[in-house]
């Protein structure tokens, strides 16, 4: 469940970034209601206890694209904290995003659970994620519509995803989220 607040939460700011009208702050205060009182937390690099995010720089190194921050650094909402990325050249990539999620690690076993079905429906069989050297239980997959990583360390889940169900041989961005989720658990 927290993985589709973190998702709504990430798509409302992508939509609603640089509106600038009065519904923008009508979202905000229906929102407001729901979020934890940190939510505007201050962005990554930042003193706090929230934790920092990877850059965009990082992502393209990453991943081989240039990408624009969606949410101004890592951003707190009660136990989840998550950040989030898009292409910048969204006439070739359109609609690839890179989302980072910390939360509770009682939320691994559901998480590892989607990734597995994931992986099932997509590859059939008996496929499974593939395991990886980071963390805790560190899982890592690739489809033909996104890729994700995520792993448990410290009391919390980490998770690294990237959507890029529009865009057509985008390749294999696997070892791309792990890195990426290497530099979110700090490692």
């Amino acid at each position: 469940m927290r993985h589709l607040v973190a998702a709504v939460m990430l798509a409302d700011t992508a939509l609603t970034a640089g509106c600038g009208s009065s519904a923008e702050s009508a979202d905000s205060a229906q929102v407001a209601a729901y979020v934890a009182p940190n939510a505007s937390a201050p962005p990554s690099g930042s003193s706090g206890s929230t934790p920092a995010c990877y850059t965009a720089e990082d992502v393209k190194s990453a991943l081989g694209f240039e990408a624009r921050s969606l949410t101004g650094g890592m951003r707190q909402f009660g136990p989840l904290s998550m950040c989030g990325y898009a292409a910048t050249d969204g006439d070739k990539l359109p609609g690839v995003t890179v989302t980072a999620t910390i939360s509770p690690a009682a939320d691994a076993d559901t998480t590892f659970d989607q990734m597995r079905t994931v992986v099932k429906m997509s590859k059939g069989g008996n496929a499974q994620p593939d395991p990886i050297q980071l963390g805790e239980r560190g899982l890592a997959y690739s489809t033909a519509s996104q890729a994700r990583a995520a792993a448990v360390a410290n009391g919390k889940l980490y998770s690294v995803e990237m959507g890029f169900a529009a865009v057509s041989n985008f390749g294999d961005k696997k070892d791309g989220v792990v890195e990426l989720l290497r530099k979110l658990m700090g490692s």
